[in-house]
């Protein structure tokens, strides 16, 4: 385990918290999410972590949860308006917008 649910829940509050402070709506700010988290983890935890962005996927039982532009040509791609960032931390993904 990386770090505990409650830690992760903690810098969700703190995220969660400073984007309201600024008025930022928090249903569309996965970068902000991803890049804080990150830093929370590298600096506070001392976890190598990076955040990453672009087209995301995810299997919730059998429902899809895609992040992306359906293209023309019938493919999707993550490099439209329609992304989604994470971080990546060791042998980990972590949201912290789940």
């Amino acid at each position: 385990m990386l770090i505990k649910q409650s830690d992760y829940h903690r810098i969700y509050r703190v995220i969660n918290s400073l984007l309201l402070n600024e008025n930022a709506d928090p249903a569309t700010a996965s970068m902000y999410f991803s890049t804080f988290g990150a830093f929370i983890l590298e600096h506070h935890y001392k976890v190598k972590a990076k955040p990453k962005g672009g087209l995301a996927a995810y299997n919730l039982g059998g429902t899809m949860l895609l992040f992306a532009d359906h293209r023309d040509d019938g493919h999707v791609t993550g490099a439209g308006e329609n992304f989604h960032c994470w971080v990546e931390a060791e042998d980990w993904v972590i949201d912290f917008m789940a």
